[in-house]
């Protein structure tokens, strides 16, 4: 089943789910599910609360970073904040208890209270980044900002209307209706259509055979999709970039190269440089240590250090860049990351989600696992990228500088607004020629 009728937004929140409830109306859509919408209204938050969705989405970033890449050993890191703060935010809608308590802090103390209209604020706000923009020649690009939520319920049971309100209020999202316990296998080639068709094919199976089963009764998924031009092409390198890998291989990576002004942010043994997409309100920012400290960069990094490289910086700084190429296509095993940073309630509990449903045929409710995939690339056109998390409930029981920067070693990257510092995406380059 492929959901065609959805809205597409710059980064706002379209959802689908499957489900029977309470207080809601079921109107079959096109594929013949039943589509169960709240009707609760949605209001666009606020710009105090999309800042501080910022911050939650920085926050995000770094609790995660740290584990996703330790389990990436040597290898490329990509992932997406945006992404996974969204569907852990409508984990949390639904949970109480030691669940709720532990993803609170996971979100660093947020207010419960104002924690989804502020995740809704970061991708609302992004949203506004989308559409035509300025290219150096005159003519005119295009912005592609895309964010899709869809929740996936067990056909027959009852949702609790105060979560589905809560969905709608924080994410803009409703329900569509899978059955789990008579045909598993289609309900995963359902949701994975449709978050093929929300990044436009980049992830075609986020959900890989073994992850949806009898057990299975709701599984929350996000789908992003980013697509920006530089102002104008790079230019093509000459000759392949020779690269040092976290290994210390040297490897030839086809690579491109600029130069001009921009935010140019110097530290204790790193270097960081923003490249602004058309339109000068999205970039890419590079985060290079100095050979052989990437391990004591990565330890240094924290909210308040991303932070500050994502959004400081002199902007009329004079910079030579060589970048490489890179194409990535990452899985991060989500679930696994928030299970080290002391997330493990959610993934044990019998109780703890009684606010999503109370009904037996799906109680009692735990989280399996958090599936997530994140797609990068980046060439001498611009950059496009898309990501896509799963959430599987399971029943179980200054002055103007000149300076030079190759990139030539294993480096970060950050797409993000430039206002506030979302961090859209994130990710770490040791071996460009690896995908």
């Amino acid at each position: 089943m492929r959901v065609r009728g959805g809205r597409w937004l710059a980064l706002g929140a379209v959802a689908a789910l499957a489900a029977t409830t309470a207080g809601c109306s079921d109107e079959p859509s096109s594929a013949g599910v039943a589509h169960v919408e709240s009707t609760a209204p949605h209001e666009r938050p606020t710009d105090e609360e999309s800042a501080a969705g910022a911050q939650l989405m920085t926050h995000v970033a770094l609790e995660l970073y740290d584990p996703i890449a330790e389990a990436a050993g040597d290898g490329n890191v990509a992932f997406s904040p945006v992404s996974i703060g969204v569907t852990l935010g409508m984990v949390r809608a639904g949970a109480e208890g030691d669940s709720a308590d532990q993803l609170d802090e996971f979100f660093g103390g947020a207010d419960p209270d104002t924690l989804h209209r502020s995740l809704g604020g970061a991708t609302a706000a992004l949203e506004d980044l989308a559409g035509p923009v300025p290219m150096a020649d005159g003519d005119m690009g295009e912005i592609e900002l895309t964010n899709a939520n869809a929740l996936w319920g067990q056909s027959g049971v009852t949702w609790k209307p105060s979560f589905l309100d809560q969905l709608r209020l924080g994410y803009d999202a409703s329900m569509w209706t899978a059955d789990y316990q008579r045909d598993p296998g289609r309900a995963r080639a359902e949701i994975n259509d449709w978050v093929a068709e929300h990044t436009r094919e980049h992830i075609t199976e986020l959900l890989p055979d073994g992850s949806i089963d009898t057990d299975t009764r709701l599984v929350l998924t996000n789908a992003v999709f980013f697509k920006a031009p530089w102002p104008e092409p790079l230019d093509e390198r000459p000759k392949d970039l020779p690269f040092t890998t976290a290994s210390g291989k040297t490897v030839e990576a086809p690579a491109m190269t600029t130069s001009g002004t921009y935010r140019y942010l110097v530290g204790p043994g790193w270097q960081a440089a923003t490249v602004p997409y058309a339109g000068g309100k999205l970039a890419m920012t590079f985060m290079v240590p100095e050979e052989g400290a990437l391990a004591a960069f990565e330890d240094e990094l924290d909210d308040d250090l991303l932070h500050q490289i994502l959004t400081g910086g002199d902007p009329d700084t004079a910079v030579a860049l060589a970048i490489p190429r890179f194409d990535l296509d990452q899985r991060s095993p989500v679930g696994k990351a928030l299970r080290e940073v002391g997330v493990t309630a959610p993934f044990t509990t019998r109780t703890n989600f009684e606010p999503m449903t109370t009904d037996p045929q799906a109680q009692p409710l735990r989280l399996d696992d958090v599936l997530h995939q994140a797609t990068v690339t980046v060439d001498e056109n611009g950059t496009e990228a898309a990501a896509a998390t799963g959430a599987v409930f399971t029943t179980v029981g200054g002055a103007i500088t000149e300076h030079e920067l190759t990139i030539d070693r294993p480096f970060l990257f950050a797409i993000h607004d430039l206002e506030d510092g979302t961090p859209l995406f994130l990710g770490r380059v040791t071996d460009p020629t690896v995908p």
